[in-house]
């Protein structure tokens, strides 16, 4: 994070919402046998459960075992410690308790089941009995207010306490934001819903946010919290407290990049992509504007996305330029219909456009899928010109040498 303000923004930002429980951080200067290696934010650790950490009862023998869990990508899967997936085929990590006989294991992921039928059930008495809503809230809240793309599908936690004889799921802590507000690709657009977008190919589903927000109950705790406890802390941000804390750091900061070969960083982009982000978000929460969420997937194999909001009846205003020299012009197919997309038509519903692969990508696709074959044959085919070569000096030198 060239900025090193991300993380420590949300932390600091989860705190003045009373986030039920926020990491510590604070940043340091290390040196490591004297030799300046950069600056850092040193964070608690999440699976603290101590006096002042996350409050989860440490008796793992008891029957209402409390748990810590975290849902990932699929491609993590075989370096999650405890991991299982739930009925909505979504990688999940079971990070506290450290150590589960199967038998608990397979009680947490029975848990976990309730919990997710719950939410896609979107039925408000089933989500009420389960979730703690408030946590929800916020949580989703900070994800989509501070653009974060990894949002209910990497490093995402949640965790369960028994109250009164039945679970009751929190959402949190907070961690991994070092990718928010405009950083990368999937969330280059401060004008579009990021956490709440419809992600459901293979090994890239966001399927908690995608059905909560289209709860009524859930929608209207989100937009209240939004109005009355987020507003006025972002306008903080966006009066000058970003700007302060960028001061506190500023010259660890350039001593950083001297350190790491890194561009000097403008501040300014992250407040300018916070006050569209915010404008657009009150014009959707406060003003009430109705949005078609409309995903561009150039690489479904990558994983990876363009997200835009567009008003029901409006066209989409661009379609990206692909500068692979190896791709033809791209075609855009509707995901849901399978036709050829019509960017002169006016979008109307929640859209996913998939790039059609060309001919020369699937020639390469296929070169690449035999690549060992291709090599081993070019080794052949290289020791064979080799062998007849070395065979044809031979022959002159034989030849050259009879009387």
């Amino acid at each position: 994070d060239e900025s090193n303000l991300r993380n420590k923004l949300i932390f600091d930002f989860a705190s003045d919402i009373n986030m039920e429980w926020v990491p510590d951080c604070d940043f340091v200067e290390l040196y490591l046998n004297r030799e300046y290696a950069g600056l850092y934010l040193l964070t608690e650790q999440i699976n603290s459960t101590g006096p002042e950490g996350l409050q989860l009862s440490s008796e793992a023998e008891s029957a209402a075992l409390d748990f810590l869990c975290k849902t990932d990508e699929d491609i993590r899967y075989d370096d999650l410690n405890q991991p299982f997936y739930s009925g909505a085929d979504r990688a999940v990590e079971i990070t506290w308790p450290k150590k589960l006989s199967s038998a608990q294991k397979e009680q947490i992921a029975e848990s976990v089941q309730i919990m997710e039928d719950a939410i896609l059930s979107e039925d408000e008495a089933e989500i009420l009995e389960v979730l703690d809503l408030e946590s929800w809230a916020k949580k989703y809240l900070i994800d989509e207010v501070f653009a974060n793309p990894d949002a209910d599908r990497a490093s995402s936690y949640f965790y369960c306490r028994h109250e009164d004889g039945r679970l009751r799921f929190y959402a949190g802590p907070l961690w991994d934001y070092d990718v928010i507000l405009g950083r990368e690709y999937r969330s280059w657009n401060p004008d579009s819903f990021i956490a709440n977008t419809r992600e459901e190919w293979p090994g890239n589903r966001r399927v908690y946010y995608y059905a909560l927000y289209r709860n009524p109950y859930f929608y209207e705790n989100v937009t209240s919290i939004y109005r009355q406890e987020f507003l006025p802390l972002l306008q903080e941000l966006l009066d000058g407290k970003m700007n302060a804390e960028a001061e506190k750091i500023a010259a660890a900061a350039k001593l950083n990049q001297t350190r790491w070969f890194q561009q000097p960083f403008e501040l300014q982009q992250l407040v300018d992509y916070l006050e569209q982000r915010v404008a657009f978000l009150n014009s959707a929460w406060l003003e009430h504007e109705q949005y078609c969420t409309v995903l561009i997937v150039p690489y479904r194999s990558m994983n990876c996305y363009m997200p835009y909001a567009v008003k029901p009846g409006d066209t989409l205003p661009s379609l990206p330029i692909l500068s692979n020299p190896l791709l033809d012009t791209p075609t855009w197919i509707d995901a849901d219909t399978g036709a050829v997309f019509d960017p002169s038509q006016p979008i109307v519903r929640d859209t996913a456009l998939i790039r059609r692969i060309s001919l020369m990508e699937q020639v390469m696709k296929k070169m690449m899928a035999h690549r060992r074959l291709i090599l081993i044959a070019g080794i052949l085919v290289l020791g064979l010109a080799g062998a007849l070569l070395m065979r044809r000096r031979r022959k002159k030198k034989t030849a050259k040498n009879t009387p």
